[in-house]
């Protein structure tokens, strides 16, 4: 997993020499870093879960699933970054025959426990990993699949199984005994959070009607299966947000306020989603940001600053204040750089605030390092990695000291870089290319389809309003945003919207904004005449 974060880093600093770039980032997070970790730490809860430690004979195979794994992850980036298809496929086909191998491993330990308290837990990795089995399998159809409706139908199911299903099916059964110890709690190992079986359930059900109804394109099928998930999700969050509420500022430490803020993103963009779906119907995209950030991000670095010390068992308490070193003030750019990036229009704020949003996260890769310089140096004892511990070490230099400081800290950051770029829209409260005022309009026609707006430039005199009528004659969904401010919002297939683009003093450009259409030619230009 750490390698992986590594890689990360390295292809954000040099992604401007890399083809596709995007794709590339987000799947070296969510095939590399987040499944990585997801195959290692649900064997070891399985086995703390159903007390059922594997002997050494058990771990050669398990070392072969991950190399499995990674063979497979290579293998698929790779493919896409060359742009051969065949390597792609074989590499996802890898990547799922590594899932299947740990979801039956991890079946065959639940089978020897029927019983077992946890089970459902157990039952929840099992779900997980066989969700992202097909997840890559609709990936490997993507990297083949011309573009069209058929396209964004697997897309969107695709999106749902892997951010939703495999990572939240896993970060649902890890949480139900792991959240309280988070926040000083002995982990509980009787009845964990609320209903387990009832959330499993629900977790499932919304699964199987979310990703048949986007595949299908029936809007109520998949806003059924959303709201039955996020209904999960509420259920499971409503204890542990209670547990946060009782224990207190005073318990407040890096890694339960990263995990609690990710579940807060979880749950806005559940209800966000489910409200787009009714509005803009199966069409709509989930806010893959928003999630890989402020959920995916903020949970898997929230959750290892924790585990890797105290799983170590070893002056955890050493660990634990490297890993949560300046913990308030990297939340604060964490959350609130990305609620900048999502919010802002002007490009340069943007890059600024995902910079910080980033950099609160990537902290931890060298935190770790000191962490366990600290836990191991001087000390020769073999650590034990079978069970969270039943009283977890919570010493003072564990929670966050200085925390009004440091959040009173991260938000003069944030709001300085808003101020030094003028504003959420940008210098003088406007982008270039508009002003103010009124004056004599030109109003012409845009059609979007075929992944092209048509006509793609217009030229308007200097001083004219310009309103643009945009009308979507494709199969899938477009929107148009311009580089001043204006945007049209989703249109779906058939629909049409009206821009006001303002005054036009300036050339200004635009696109669609919607993932992947920008990078595929979906461009408009605005020229400005004397």
């Amino acid at each position: 997993m750490t390698v992986w974060l590594v890689v990360l880093v390295l292809v954000g600093l040099a992604h401007s020499a890399i083809p596709d770039y995007r794709w590339v980032l987000i799947h070296t997070f969510t095939l590399g870093a987040v499944t990585n970790s997801i195959v290692v730490w649900s064997q070891h809860f399985t086995e703390s879960f159903l007390d059922q430690r594997l002997d050494h004979a058990a771990r050669p195979p398990q070392l072969r699933r991950i190399a499995l794994l990674n063979l497979g992850v290579v293998g698929t980036l790779a493919g896409q970054v060359a742009a051969v298809t065949a390597v792609t496929h074989l590499g996802a086909g890898i990547v799922a025959a590594a899932l299947l191998w740990h979801a039956w491993a991890l079946c065959a330990q639940a089978r020897r426990r029927r019983g077992a308290p946890l089970l459902p837990c157990v039952l929840g990795y099992v779900a997980s990993a066989l969700c992202l089995t097909v997840g890559a399998a609709i990936g490997a159809l993507l990297a083949s699949s011309p573009e069209g409706a058929t396209h964004d139908r697997l897309m969107q199911a695709h999106l749902i199984l892997n951010l939703g299903d495999f990572l939240g099916l896993a970060a649902s059964a890890t949480l139900a005994v792991l959240f309280p110890a988070l926040w000083g709690r002995p982990p509980r190992r009787d009845a964990p959070g609320a209903h387990p079986w009832v959330v499993l359930g629900l977790h499932l059900c919304g699964l199987c009607a979310a990703v048949p109804g986007a595949l299908l394109d029936h809007p109520w099928v998949l806003f059924a299966g959303l709201a039955l998930y996020t209904v999960g999700w509420l259920l499971a969050c409503a204890p542990w947000f209670r547990i946060a509420l009782s224990a207190g500022p005073k318990a407040a430490t890096y890694g339960s306020v990263s995990v609690t803020a990710a579940l807060a993103w979880l749950l806005g963009c559940l209800v966000w989603f489910c409200v787009d779906v009714l509005r803009q119907g199966a069409h709509a995209a989930p806010p893959i940001t928003a999630l890989l950030v402020g959920f995916g991000g903020q949970l898997l670095v929230g959750m290892m600053s924790y585990l890797l010390p105290v799983t170590m068992r070893v002056r955890s308490a050493w660990g634990l204040r490297e890993t949560y070193r300046a913990g308030m003030l990297r939340v604060t750019l964490t959350n609130g750089g990305l609620a900048l990036w999502l919010l802002a229009d002007y490009s340069w704020l943007r890059v600024a605030a995902s910079a910080l949003a980033v950099l609160g996260l990537a902290a931890f890769l060298p935190l770790m390092v000191r962490a366990v310089r600290a836990q191991v140096g001087g000390h020769t004892q073999a650590a034990s990695l079978s069970e969270i511990p039943e009283t977890p070490e919570v010493p003072e230099v564990q929670h966050a000291r200085g925390g009004t400081g440091q959040v009173a800290l991260g938000l003069s950051l944030l709001a300085l870089v808003t101020a030094l770029c003028g504003g959420l829209a940008g210098p003088g409260g406007t982008a270039p290319g508009s002003g103010p005022g009124s004056g004599p309009e030109t109003r012409v026609s845009v059609r979007a389809g075929d992944m092209a707006f048509e006509p793609a430039t217009v030229t308007v005199p200097r001083g004219h309003r310009l309103v643009i009528e945009l009308r979507n004659e494709d199969s899938r969904a477009h929107d148009l945003k311009l580089t001043n401010g204006a945007r049209s919002g989703r249109v779906t297939p058939g629909r049409e919207a009206t821009v006001d683009a303002g005054i036009i003093t300036a050339d200004v450009p635009g696109w669609c904004t919607i993932a992947g259409h920008h990078s595929r030619g979906m461009n408009f230009d605005v020229l400005v005449e004397d």
